[in-house]
């Protein structure tokens, strides 16, 4: 093992390697001898030197690692809180189905003293008056059907939880009354454990030092009989040692922790206690980090277990206090008080009493600093809110001016773009004139030419005739002649010339004219021009009126029409106008200035 002294043929062993060289070369060369010790040193050095840094980094970064996963269970823990009464409920109805069981078993003495030892575990982490209730129930069941097995166990388990809850003075008498001669190998094995875990906790507890003494001796006594009696590998020997090593040698005693925890999940019954021991030790340690995350799990299986004797909450409430998070370890100790008080054992509401009333007392005085620190604070919010409200009043008031100006300015800008728009639409207008005019202009020389041309042309027909008809009369040809005035077929082909050339006139300079006209009118009523046509006689009678024509007399003695032909398509058409009729015809007189 480490500890052992090595044996004097290992030590010669051990120092025949570099000294023996060492010498050997200190006869042959003494200089060299003294360089190479000083290298060895220098090289011993640096090797420790790195040794010590990366001792120093990979302990930062486990710290870290632990804080990382110690934050997480707190999270956990506190949620797990909130649920605290779910789980209670949980354990409630346990109790509840075993109750009815008993109910049931009452005739059956054995399998009621089975169940009053379930009632009794049950209650035992969760409420100290309905355990001991219990216990004295089976006890009494053991003495009224005489089963001294019965008996021993129930004063067994009575020797332990007295010692658990400080009863300790009961507890000495149940030892008094124990006739451990009449012990089997099991139960004495179980004496022996619980009068050590009795003898401990008086010897912590007593203010008599040779009393404690006393005690200390007795139940390292007990122990270290205990431990010749059991199996040294079995679980309870593991514990046992644990027990006897955790406050002298926290090392060793971690190592009896690491073979239980193996043996063990989060789920089982015994969890709790040996994460509980583990943050003893390590607190023993001065690792309060790694207490810190023990208690943390300890505690997280006590509430999901239902259990209110949980020391390690108030051990981690302490342990938090010394931190300096007096928040979190002011809930942690009020947690642990109620836990405490519905426990029902006074040593319990004592110990936690202790530190809660040290937490509380500190984080009242945190509460008034606070208090005075949020005063101080509320009047400097207060002095800066009235500044900030001057400030604002400024601000409105410059920004009233300043709306004032920029409403100024934007009527100023709206006027401005107002007469732009207006000077746009007079150029647009005067524009558009220009076009239309100049288009006029186009149109009245083409026009010009076009009635020049057309004038040509009649006065040259009319040469013609007058040739031809001085032939005729020269050659006596009366009878042609007579003939030719009496038909009407050059009368009528020059009118249809006539209305041809009008409308082509007319409708190059008002090419939309129909569609429009057409747009004056009901949709039932629309005029619809027959193949080829470009205009018909009502739109011609139309179309004199858009040149302003509108005598009657005058358009029928253009059109070669009775003036009763024109008063009538005139009252037909009006007829079947869209809008009013009495208007219709100057609407038609605005066609194509828009």
């Amino acid at each position: 093992m480490a500890d052992k002294v090595l044996n004097k043929a290992q030590a010669g062993a051990f120092t025949g390697r570099y000294p023996r060289d060492f010498r050997c070369e200190k006869r042959r060369n003494p200089k060299n001898c003294v360089y190479l010790q000083h290298f060895k040193i220098k090289r011993m050095k640096r090797l420790l030197t790195c040794l010590t840094f990366l001792s120093i980094a990979m302990l930062a970064a486990a710290n870290t690692s632990v804080q990382r996963e110690t934050d997480s269970l707190m999270a956990v823990f506190d949620r797990e809180v909130a649920l605290r009464d779910t789980y209670i409920e949980q354990r409630e109805n346990t109790i509840n189905a075993i109750k009815t069981e008993m109910e049931s078993a009452i005739t059956d003495h054995n399998r009621a003293a089975a169940l009053m030892k379930e009632l009794f575990l049950a209650y035992k982490p969760y409420q100290t008056d309905s355990a001991i209730v219990y216990l004295k129930k089976r006890l009494e069941l053991g003495f009224a059907i005489c089963n001294d097995d019965i008996i021993n166990e129930t004063r067994l388990l009575q020797l332990d939880y007295y010692a658990s809850i400080g009863l300790y003075h009961e507890g000495y008498l149940i030892v008094q009354l124990l006739d451990t001669t009449r012990f089997d190998k099991q139960e004495q094995i179980d004496y022996l454990e619980y009068s050590a875990h009795l003898y401990g906790e008086m010897a912590v507890y007593t203010e008599d030092a040779h009393f404690s003494d006393l005690y200390r001796n007795l139940a390292n006594a007990n122990s270290e009989r205990l431990l010749s009696l059991i199996n040294p590998t079995s679980s309870r020997y593991y514990a046992v040692l644990e027990g006897l090593l955790w406050y002298h040698t926290p090392d060793k005693a971690l190592e009896m922790n690491n073979h239980l925890m193996a043996a063990i999940n989060e789920t089982d019954p015994d969890y709790a206690v040996r994460c509980f021991m583990r943050a003893l030790e390590y607190s023993r340690k001065g690792d309060l980090d790694q207490a810190r995350l023990w208690y943390l799990k300890s505690a997280i299986a006590d509430v999901r277990a239902g259990i209110t004797d949980n020391g390690s909450s108030w051990n981690l409430a302490h342990l938090l206090y010394e931190a300096g998070d007096i928040d979190r370890a002011y809930a942690y100790a009020s947690y642990s008080m109620e836990n405490a008080l519905h426990y029902h054992a006074r040593i319990r509401q004592a110990q936690v009493a202790n530190s809660w009333s040290i937490i509380e007392k500190q984080y009242q005085e945190n509460m008034r600093h606070r208090s005075r620190l949020l005063l101080i604070l509320l009047l400097s919010v207060s002095l800066l809110s009235l500044a900030i409200l001057a400030s604002l009043i400024a601000l409105i008031l410059h920004r009233k001016k300043i709306l004032q100006m920029q409403k100024e300015l934007q009527e100023a800008n709206s006027r401005l773009q107002s007469a732009n728009v207006q000077l746009s639409s007079s150029n647009q207008d005067l524009s558009r004139q220009n076009t239309d005019l100049s288009e006029a202009n186009r149109a009245k020389e083409e026009n010009i030419g076009y009635v020049l041309s057309l004038c040509s042309s009649y006065i040259d027909k009319l040469d013609k005739y007058r040739k031809s008809t001085a032939k005729r009369v020269a050659n006596k040809k009366y009878d042609e002649l007579l003939a030719d005035a009496k038909n009407p077929e050059y009368m009528e082909r020059e009118l249809d010339e006539f209305y041809h050339n009008f409308d082509v006139n007319f409708l190059s300079i008002y090419p939309n004219f129909v569609e429009e006209f057409n747009k004056l009118l009901l949709d039932e009523e629309q005029i619809v021009l027959k193949n080829g046509e470009l205009l018909n006689a009502e739109l011609r009678i139309f179309a004199l009126i858009r040149l302003g024509i509108d005598n009657s007399s005058k358009i029928a003695e253009l059109l070669r029409y009775s003036v009763n032909t024109i008063y009538n398509y005139r009252a037909k058409v009006k007829n079947k106008a869209r809008g009013n009729r009495d208007t219709f015809e100057e609407d038609v007189a605005h066609i194509g200035l828009k």
